[in-house]
């Protein structure tokens, strides 16, 4: 079929025409990640990683108190009951052991707190129970020191609610200890030493609690303030890059797209079509009806094209009452067809002004199709002359590049 005119202009309304929706492009695979020694160890999820850091942490610390008490069992130190020593390091690595083993097979998330920071702590407190009522005679202190160490870390790893519960836990089992020493009566003296340490612990429990909680709502607050600092962020971007009237993107950013998609077309030899659309009529609107109702036809249009478009095709406010429409991998006639779907769609609407008054909504389009090598600019400028024969045939209607047009009609189309 011969073209009529060289602008290939289509009068309209047109009948609508159901172009199916493209599927959006598959994203190239990225190449299998060789694990190292610290994904088998570590797993290779972040969140994962983070739990079990934190856990070896607290466990060196852990096996490094049990070394010492071995140490000053083999030195010939006067221990309690030597041979628990060893039940107890036994004990230690067993309970090490099955907290590696849950953080790495993943069961930690079947718990409430998935890092196991309370149960860990709880778990330490429990050494250190155990090892002050081992520990020499002259080394009881050192497993106090351990104890304030523990809680220090658990400070900044727990909730107050949780640090309170450790807390407790401490000073039953410090107790416990403290009654075993003593009962036992191997220092005269043993009784009042252990008075002390309890009371210390005593004071020092509470303000390591009040602490926590002070912490905690530093942290709230910090928190807080990120959080709204990533939304103010994000409406920032969205200011950057969005239209405020249509919602749709504008020209800044769309600039930003079609860079990307020139360059993904050199690499790929991927073709993609530019349409200038310009809403018919729009200052006279704007003229009889006043702005708002110009401000409703811009929107109801970004609307509806948004919605006839293909999920690939990306539209944007240029300026004023003109959008831009780039279809990807796209020809000259599959867009005419696109654009073809936007005008059917906005046949079927209308704009209801303050006055009650109906305004039908239509446009112009001039479609180009980007040539390999060609510079933006040029595309744009080709799609911009096509625009204004669509409008000089009558308007409410399609034209493309009189290039392409010339091209079509010596194939025949």
């Amino acid at each position: 079929m011969k073209l009529r005119s060289a602008s290939m202009a289509t009068a309209h309304p047109p009948a609508r025409l159901d172009l199916p929706r493209t599927a959006p492009a598959v994203e190239a695979v990225a190449p299998a990640r060789v694990l190292t020694w610290r994904d088998w160890v570590l797993t290779t999820d972040r969140q994962q990683r983070r739990y079990i850091t934190r856990y070896l942490m607290g466990a060196v610390n852990c096996a490094g108190a049990l070394i010492a008490l071995e140490l000053a069992l083999w030195a010939g130190l006067e221990i309690r009951h030597p041979q628990a020593v060893h039940w107890l390091s036994l004990f230690g690595i067993l309970v090490e052991v099955s907290f590696y083993v849950v953080l790495r097979s993943g069961l930690n998330n079947r718990f409430e707190d998935p890092s196991l920071t309370a149960y860990e702590i709880n778990a330490a407190i429990t050494f250190i129970a155990v090892g002050y009522w081992l520990a020499p005679l002259r080394g009881e202190t050192y497993p106090l020191v351990l104890l304030i160490i523990v809680l220090m870390f658990g400070m900044f790893a727990t909730t107050p609610k949780q640090l309170g519960r450790c807390c407790m836990w401490a000073m039953a089992t410090m107790s416990a200890a403290f009654a075993a020493v003593t009962l036992e009566g191997a220092d005269p003296s043993g009784a009042v030493v252990q008075i002390f340490h309890g009371a210390l612990i005593l004071a020092v429990l509470p303000t390591f609690y009040l602490l926590a909680a002070q912490l905690s709502r530093i942290r709230s607050r910090l928190r807080k303030r990120k959080n709204e600092l990533e939304a103010a962020l994000l409406r920032i971007e969205a200011l950057a890059t969005i239209d405020v009237l249509t919602g749709l993107l504008n020209r800044r950013e769309m600039h930003n797209v079609l860079d990307r998609q020139e360059k993904m077309a050199a690499r790929q030899g991927q073709g993609f079509c530019i349409g200038m659309i310009d809403i018919d009529f729009f200052k006279r609107v704007n003229d009889v009806h006043g702005h708002n109702a110009g401000d409703e036809v811009l929107r109801v249009f970004a609307s509806k094209a948004k919605a006839s478009l293909r999920e690939t095709d990306v539209i944007c406010r240029w300026g004023g009452e003109e959008f831009l429409v780039m279809m990807v991998d796209t020809d000259i006639a599959l867009a005419t067809v696109v654009l073809e779907r936007v005008h059917a769609a906005m046949s079927q609407v209308s704009v209801t002004t303050s006055g009650g008054q109906q305004i039908k909504v239509s446009f112009s389009a001039g479609l180009a199709r980007h040539r390999q090598g060609e510079p933006m600019d040029r595309t744009i400028e080709r799609a911009d002359r096509a625009l204004y024969r669509a409008k000089s045939d009558g308007r409410n209607r399609t034209a493309i590049d009189q290039v392409e047009a010339v091209e079509r009609s010596h194939a025949g189309i």
